[in-house]
């Protein structure tokens, strides 16, 4: 990009957004967040495993198991959610992570904090004010590009 001065920013989204009625009722930045589709599967699966950790320490003080093992437990889980990490791969490995959801959540979160999951809201929003694109609008009320 030689050819462009300095002061010049270039912003290459490659996001296929099928626009329907609930499409059409975000604003243009919460379209941009939904249309990240890594991003959304990894949170969908955090979701899912900390419910998979929350139901196992329930069953497991239900049952009269050791305190040990409820800790270990839910430590895990706060732990990934604390961003801890030391297993996994920050990716999908395939093998094992069904065998070990303590250590999936945890590859799923340090996958997370590697794409800057958290930030994507505010990665969006800057990158339609530098197209000088409404933020806040409704997509359907929105005219120009």
């Amino acid at each position: 990009m030689a050819a462009f001065p300095p002061s010049v920013a270039v912003h290459y989204v490659s996001q296929d957004v099928k626009m329907g009625e609930e499409t059409r009722r975000l604003c243009p930045a919460e379209v941009v967040v939904a249309a990240d589709v890594e991003r959304r599967l990894l949170l969908e699966e955090l979701a899912r495993l900390q419910g998979a950790d929350d139901t196992a320490a329930t069953t497991a003080a239900a049952s009269g198991s050791s305190g040990e093992a409820t800790v270990a437990t839910t430590g895990a889980a706060a732990e990934a959610a604390a961003g801890g990490g030391g297993v996994g791969s920050g990716g999908s490995s395939g093998g094992g992570k069904d065998d070990d959801p303590s250590g999936r959540l945890v590859a799923v979160v340090e996958r997370l904090e590697v794409i800057e999951a958290d930030a994507a809201p505010q990665r969006a929003r800057q990158l339609l004010l530098n197209v000088s694109y409404w933020v806040t609008e409704p997509v359907q009320s929105v005219t120009h590009v």
